[in-house]
């Protein structure tokens, strides 16, 4: 059987004017179907890299990446990619942002697009704000409306680029705790790219350790925290401050230094 996405030996490399740059040297790794994996490493190990490979979005120079056995050989619906920035179309209401890919993909009725749009923007909470512009929107809103578009996509795999990184503090935990339960409704098949090992730790149910440039794994930590309970900020620092998170943070960053 098929993983839901596969690297095998894959390497890439940045051209310059004097040569090449190793970005990723041989890396092989394995994403199942409804797991939650973050890839965490020192800054410029090439995470970034990794993950607009799984998307299409760049092509190995040796290895292949695969999704359900087949050969990625560029963009696909089935790989929906969220930015850092949310990159949403300023003249398009929130609906229409979110309709966007639906509309160009096709194969549904106008009432069946509707529909889906409206599953969606309710699932993150944004319903009421359809008639929106972007720019009338706070940034961790126009996130959501990001993560909405991908999602209207009904993508195999959700690939989320640094996607909170530009939030403040407070905004970052509560859309933590968001794309937790939003995981947790879907349970769709998702990558998160992350400098904070503590956001790793929180989301995932393992976390793969990078190393310094080329790119090669030092370490893959299964993560088997109790999250039951309800959501919210206040369970998300109960959890965070559990002996067993810091034990598993500090364990990665561990891996990571070294």
């Amino acid at each position: 059987m098929h993983s839901e996405l596969a690297l095998e030996h894959v390497s890439f490399a940045y051209p310059t004017a004097t040569g090449a740059i190793a970005a990723v040297e041989r890396l092989s790794m394995r994403i199942e179907r409804g797991e939650f994996v973050s890839i965490v490493g020192p800054s410029g190990c090439g995470k970034t890299t990794v993950l607009r490979l799984m998307a299409g979005f760049l092509l190995p120079d040796e290895g292949e990446v695969l999704d359900e056995g087949e050969r990625v050989v560029g963009p696909d619906w089935r790989r929906g990619l969220v930015f850092q920035k949310p990159e949403l179309y300023p003249w398009l209401t929130v609906e229409g942002n979110v309709a966007f890919g639906p509309r160009m993909r096709g194969g549904l009725s106008p009432k069946e697009r509707s529909d889906q749009v409206r599953h969606y923007l309710e699932l993150v909470k944004l319903w009421d704000f359809r008639a929106k512009r972007p720019y009338e929107l706070s940034g961790g809103m126009q996130q959501r409306v990001a993560l909405a578009r991908a999602l209207a996509n009904e993508p195999h795999i959700l690939l989320l680029d640094e996607p909170f990184a530009a939030l403040d503090a407070l905004t970052r935990e509560h859309m933590q705790d968001e794309l937790r339960r939003i995981h947790e409704r879907t349970q769709c098949t998702a990558v998160l790219v992350t400098h904070s090992v503590e956001e790793a730790v929180y989301l995932s149910s393992r976390c793969i350790a990078l190393s310094g440039r080329p790119s090669r794994i030092v370490a893959e930590v299964p993560i088997d925290l109790d999250r039951s309970g309800p959501h919210g900020n206040r369970q998300g620092r109960e959890i965070k401050a559990g002996r067993e998170f810091v034990a598993l943070r500090e364990r990665i960053m561990d891996y990571i230094w070294e």
